[in-house]
């Protein structure tokens, strides 16, 4: 009786044993796995992620500079604005203030709008924007139409719309909202709701809804396609919303 209780207890230590053996084989089986996916993270995600971001700055270079020389061009427009004179936005005097999402796009918004001004700055705040509008306001050169587009509106709060809103002179307002910051979206819809003259471009849903066909790997900034898409959308809504005239945005995405 007790020679099988010796062999039972040496079969329970060899198999603990085992047990344990088998435990480190796996954990550092895994071990080498994880290590392994870290290595090539580091040796090959970063750089590539590395080199994607590197050819988005360097776009937003290049459009900056085209944004600067295109403003320089042009003259702004005092308001004159009559629904009864317009059919299509296009045609009217568009003032744009707004950061790298709308510098990203500058060229399709020229070509949406040939009367229109845009006035862009990449990194741009939006109380840097504020500054800009209360300048215009102050010189009497708002356009027909305000068209606000801040793709890092970490700053944006009711009481910030509702300033700028104060130094529009009762001009419609069209808030485009960003496809990089959700939080800012339920304060536009509050502010389209308590002002009669503001809108809201919802570029949030087209972006998201065609991330790999419009936007860079940033997720942030348009390509040359979601660029042409997000000068479109603000076309159509403005021709919508303010004239009355029924656009379809069925061709935005196909």
């Amino acid at each position: 009786m007790q020679q099988k209780r010796k062999k039972r207890a040496s079969l329970s230590k060899v198999l603990l044993r085992l047990s344990a053996l088998l435990l480190f084989l796996v954990a550092s089986f895994v071990f080498f796995v994880l290590s392994g996916i870290g290595v090539f993270g580091l040796a090959v995600e970063c750089p590539r992620a590395n080199r994607a971001q590197d050819e988005v700055m360097a776009m937003l270079e290049t459009k900056q500079r085209k944004t600067d020389a295109l403003l320089n061009e042009r003259k702004l427009c005092p308001s004159s604005i009559d629904t009864d004179n317009y059919r299509h936005a296009s045609q009217m005097h568009v003032t744009g203030i707004g950061d790298s999402l709308m510098v990203a796009a500058v060229e399709e918004l020229y070509t949406q709008f040939p009367n229109g001004y845009f006035d862009a700055i990449v990194g741009r705040s939006v109380d840097e924007g504020l500054q800009v509008l209360m300048r215009m306001e102050e010189d009497g050169l708002l356009g027909d139409v305000i068209v606000l587009s801040f793709s890092n509106a970490c700053d944006l709060s009711k009481e910030t719309c509702e300033e700028i809103m104060s130094h529009v002179q009762g001009k419609p307002v069209f808030w485009v909202k960003p496809n990089a910051i959700a939080s800012t979206c339920p304060i536009l819809d509050e502010i389209s709701q308590s002002y009669p003259n503001a809108y809201v471009v919802d570029w949030q849903s087209v972006a998201t809804s065609h991330m790999r066909d419009y936007i860079l790997s940033d997720s942030v900034h348009p390509n040359h396609a979601g660029s042409e898409a997000y000068a479109l959308l603000i076309d159509i809504v403005i021709t919508q919303d303010l004239l009355g005239y029924k656009s379809s945005i069925a061709g935005i995405g196909g």
